[in-house]
């Protein structure tokens, strides 16, 4: 069991994407969209804070978790 334990935490480790300012400038544009179509539609944005997540240091959500 820790053998395929160890091998999944490897391919997570490879497949996580790498942040650079490209991504962040991606991640800001979705948000930034997302906040003005619900602002046209009469609905408020409800972002959760950081601190309710419960990642491993260093690691972000994917585009999925984001989502």
């Amino acid at each position: 069991m820790k053998v395929l334990l160890r091998r999944l935490e490897r391919l997570e480790k490879r497949a996580e994407p790498a942040v650079n300012q490209t991504t962040v400038q991606l991640a800001s544009i979705i948000r930034e969209r997302r906040r003005k179509r619900l602002g046209v539609l009469g609905e408020v944005q409800e972002e959760l804070p950081w601190s309710t997540f419960s990642l491993r240091p260093g690691r972000r959500l994917s585009i999925a978790e984001t989502l």
